[in-house]
């Protein structure tokens, strides 16, 4: 939008000389907050990990219904996992973090469970001891 070679704004500048544009803020603080995160790689695994909960339990009825079964087992609340986006990546991120937080039990719950159940494959069993070490 803003580029100084053909963004819209150069653009406009281009047809009216006295047109005042800017950055927005809150979208500058995100471009630097997401600039700062790809520099810090505790961060950038720590949204690999955000994901790959956040793909488990949106793919699959089957995990989500065994969430909310170990949620039961345990007495604690599950809240849903949101993507954590690239933009926006402040609130995104701060409402996913929340709920693995506050799902932590239940989500541990399942994840040994699952590495547990025969009836899933190696690999899932693998995956959900990995889950469970990262917790």
């Amino acid at each position: 939008m803003l580029g100084k070679n053909s963004g819209v704004a150069t653009r406009l500048r281009a047809r009216y000389p006295v047109l005042f544009t800017w950055h927005c803020m809150n979208h500058r603080l995100e471009l630097a907050v997401s600039d700062a995160v790809d520099e810090v790689q505790a961060v950038n695994h720590f949204k690999v990990f955000l994901e790959k909960i956040h793909n488990l339990y949106s793919q699959s009825n089957k995990n989500s219904r065994e969430l909310l079964e170990a949620a039961q087992e345990v007495g604690s609340q599950v809240l849903k996992i949101g993507r954590v986006l690239s933009m926006r990546w402040v609130a995104s991120s701060f409402r996913s973090v929340k709920a693995v937080w506050t799902s932590y039990e239940a989500l541990n719950r399942h994840f040994e469970n699952a590495a547990g159940d025969q009836t899933r494959s190696s690999t899932e069993r693998q995956t959900y001891r990995g889950l469970a070490r990262r917790m």
